[in-house]
Order: structure tokens, then C-alpha cells, then sequence
């Protein structure tokens, strides 16, 4: 079966004790494994295919704690390599009453932000596999070159790439910095998700119809766009379709994107091609099977725990 190699950052979300207060009111946190791609990373292990995680922690505990999460989560952690030259990034977070987020990041920088060029072997990828990434990891730093090279040696094996823009304002110098960045990577992705929020800072409009088209444009083979409590839906030049939102009690949305992406292309790895996976059937069971994931992982708290299992996903009633 192909691999879904995941670049990117991992991080410890601090999750509060108590929901619907701002930040500064947060009687205490709980320590939460995460980061979009490390979570993603889990996600795709736990539901059944094998995943990698390629990035850099700090040399310290949470450094420790990431790499032994991961691996308990059955990721390969052959790639995630420990630097003393920063501390493993740490994001504080708010839950407001609906279970959505604020954060407070420690970056400057992180640990995630020294992933080098050197540390991406050729002949790393094969044909089939998949490069999950999201704009964090592309920050004016060593990273953002690394994914560079991993990008260019996963297109030239004939794999797959996937693009979660994952729009984090307080990471970037200036906005504009961050959209521009997205724009000039798009390109590169095969898959393109994006929430229905994000829409109109990168691409000026909500219109989901006129974002996938651009896109298309661009050599992009799919779009999913992510709407939280109304659903979701996936894109391609020839085919769309839309899932309602599961009605389930929601606890904490970190990681429901990044679980219901990582359940995309944990399906589309089992499939092994691209032109197989995105048939009109196969798209219908993979939003479907999306759909449970992400809702799933909004009932329990942190990007990681909450993630079910595949025996879990396909036994979950609605």
C-alpha cells in the first residue's frame, strides 16, 4: 500500500480545563500531542494506513512526548528529527462554548521551523505515495526549503500531493506574507482542503464553486472544502458532491479537519491512484466515511486522542 508522508510542524496544544472563557481566564491546561500535520499524520495511522511523519522537535520533553505519541499511534517517526538549536513549538488554546478555537503560539522560533534541506533523502518517495503539507511548515525559514526539495522529489516519483492551507494569522510577520505563500504553492497540490473560513482571506470570495475553479486552473485535482457544523463537500472539474454535519455533542473542533483529511487520504492510499480514487463512487464513500471521522473527533478533547480507530469509525451509528 502507498504511504502518506506527512512535512510539517508538530507542537504541544495546552488545552484549557474549562471552555467558553477567554485565554487569559483559563484556570489550566492539559498537555494535547498535535500540530495539523502530525495530526493528520495519526489520523491516517489510526484508520487503517501507513503514515510517516517528517519534521523536526526540540530536544526536550515534549520533543519526547510528540515522537512517543506518534509512535504509539503507530506513525513512522524515521524522518522526525530533534534539534537543540529551539524548543518544540507550544500553542495555547481557548475552547469557546461552541467548542471552537483561540491560540496563542511560542514560536520564534520553533523547533518545526529547522527542518532542513538535508534531511529529505533522495529516493525517499515511490509512486502512489502521498505528501500531505500545510502552509505552517512554509514560514521564511529552513522548513519552508525542505518542503521545497520533499514537493519536488514526491512529483518526480509519481506520487501524490496534498495542500491544508491551515490559515494561522499569528504565525506570519504580515497577512499578506501568508496568503501569498498559499497562492504560490497551490499549484503544486493535487488535493486541495480548505475550510469554508479561510475562503475568502486567500482567494476574495465565499463562493465555493468559483474557489474550486480557480483552482482547477491552477492543475488542482480535487477540493474539499470543510464548513464545521454545515458539512462539508468535494470538488473535481467533473463531479461535486456535499455531505451534511453528523448532530453529535461537540467537545473541542482541534484536529476535525485535519482527521477528516487524514480519512481522505487514508481511502485514497488504499485505492493507490488518484484517477481511481476520484471515480464518482469512490468520492461518495470517502466523504461519507470523512464525514463520520471528523465528527467523531469533535466529541473528545486534543487533535490526537480523539481520533477514532477504523474499527471505531465503521461501527459509529447516526
Amino acid at each position: 500500500m502507498p504511504k502518506v508522508y506527512c512535512i510539517g510542524e508538530a507542537l504541544i496544544d495546552f488545552v484549557p480545563t474549562k471552555r467558553g472563557v477567554r485565554l487569559e481566564d483559563v484556570p489550566g491546561f492539559v498537555t494535547a500531542p498535535g500540530g495539523a500535520v502530525a495530526n493528520l499524520a495519526a489520523a491516517v495511522a489510526k484508520l487503517g494506513a501507513q503514515s510517516a511523519f517528517i519534521g523536526a522537535v526540540g530536544d526536550d520533553a515534549f520533543g519526547r512526548l510528540m515522537r512517543e505519541v506518534l509512535e504509539k499511534y503507530g506513525v513512522d517517526t524515521s524522518y522526525m528529527y530533534t534539534t537543540r538549536a529551539a524548543n518544540t513549538t507550544l500553542a495555547f488554546v481557548a475552547l469557546k462554548a461552541d467548542g471552537d478555537r483561540d491560540f496563542i503560539f511560542y514560536r520564534k522560533p520553533g523547533a518545526d521551523m529547522l527542518l532542513n534541506e538535508k534531511d529529505i533523502p533522495e529516493g525517499l518517495f515511490k509512486k502512489g505515495d502521498i505528501l500531505h503539507f500545510g502552509s505552517l511548515g512554509m514560514v521564511e525559514s529552513p522548513s519552508k526549503y525542505a518542503h521545497i526539495k520533499a514537493m519536488r522529489l514526491m512529483r518526480e516519483a509519481g506520487g501524490i500531493l496534498s495542500f491544508d492551507p491551515n490559515v494561522r494569522l499569528p504565525l506570519w510577520d504580515d497577512p499578506m506574507d501568508c496568503k501569498n505563500t498559499i497562492l504560490e504553492f497551490l499549484p503544486q497540490a493535487d488535493l486541495v482542503k480548505v475550510s469554508f473560513d479561510e475562503m475568502p482571506f486567500i482567494f476574495d470570495t465565499d463562493n465555493e464553486k468559483a474557489v474550486a475553479d480557480r483552482c482547477f486552473g491552477l492543475g488542482v485535482k480535487a477540493v474539499m472544502v470543510t464548513r464545521g457544523a454545515q458539512g462539508s463537500a468535494i470538488y473535481t472539474p467533473d463531479y461535486s458532491t456535499e455531505v451534511a454535519s453528523i448532530d453529535v455533542p461537540v467537545e473541542d473542533t482541534t484536529g476535525a479537519g485535519d482527521a477528516y483529511t487524514g480519512a481522505v487520504l487514508s481511502r485514497l492510499a488504499a485505492v493507490g491512484s488518484l484517477e481511481e480514487g476520484l471515480r464518482p463512487e469512490a468520492i461518495d464513500s470517502m466523504i461519507n466515511f470523512a464525514n463520520v471521522v471528523g465528527s467523531i473527533t469533535t466529541m473528545k478533547k486534543g487533535g490526537m486522542a480523539s481520533v477514532p480507530t477504523l474499527a471505531e469509525a465503521e461501527a459509529f451509528t447516526y
